[in-house]
């Protein structure tokens, strides 16, 4: 009993864990909490990600799956990130069904299909972003679309035209900053939409093709409840092989 006590002091993740076990609600979020304590420290210990960073990484995932004793913070998403781009967690995660109960759809490949770990990861971490973005801006017209760049979220936007997406950079990157992520603008900063390949407003300034043209991110999670459009994102990317644009399908 003592050393359960003395793991909880220095463990906050085990502490609520415990203390939510304590109150007899098996709730699905609780279930989901603690396979993702074992399967994160236990597929990171084989894939040499430290206890330490797995760990911090249990949080984001545990407010990701909708577990309200969860905080997302700076500290969890970049320990998050840290865990998904490491190759061979990467492996591990396509090959178990540790985060089976995080669910989402992809577009990939010229069809629609279930997402993978990541892609689901992605694409709920761009649904909280977006709710938060929401708030700001007092609107939801417009899309987020989130990769893994450099061990790190980054996060660009999509809303419709030019002049509207000017006036959000400023709502994206006070987000983007709140939550440790990086922003790609996609007008500031060098007029990023210039360098896209095919280097036009139009279809080139949706978010999705925004982030895959800038990174060249194989997996991309996005904000909007139906999946990437059908008259241009569909398309674009029915061209790249083996991408995976995920998405909720959860309407906004």
């Amino acid at each position: 009993m003592a050393m359960d006590t003395l793991n909880q002091k220095r463990n906050p993740i085990l502490a609520a864990i415990a203390q939510e076990y304590r109150s007899s609600v098996l709730t699905e979020a609780f279930v989901f909490s603690v396979k993702t304590v074992l399967a994160v420290v236990g597929l990171g210990a084989v894939a040499g990600v430290s206890a330490g960073i797995a760990l911090q990484a249990v949080p984001a995932l545990m407010a990701i799956a909708g577990n309200a004793k969860a905080r997302l913070t700076t500290e969890s998403l970049g320990a998050l990130a840290t865990v998904l781009s490491n190759p061979s967690m990467l492996r591990l995660l396509s090959s178990t069904n540790a985060f089976g109960g995080l669910k989402a759809n992809a577009w990939s490949n010229g069809q629609v299909t279930t997402a993978s770990p990541v892609g689901a990861i992605l694409a709920r971490v761009s649904d909280i972003l977006y709710k938060a973005v929401s708030e700001r801006v007092g609107s939801s017209d417009f899309t987020l679309a989130v990769g893994l760049v450099n061990g790190r979220f980054a996060i660009t936007v999509n809303s419709g035209s030019l002049s509207k997406i000017q006036n959000m950079e400023q709502a994206v990157a006070q987000v983007a900053q709140r939550y440790g992520v990086s922003f790609l603008r996609p007008v500031s900063e060098g007029g990023l939409i210039g360098r896209l390949p095919n280097g036009s407003f139009g279809g080139a300034s949706h978010a999705e093709q925004v982030l895959y043209g800038l990174t060249k991110s194989p997996i991309i999670g996005i904000s909007h409840s139906s999946g990437p459009c059908a008259w241009s994102c569909r398309p674009f990317f029915a061209n790249i092989p083996n991408v995976e644009i995920a998405f909720t399908g959860i309407r906004k």
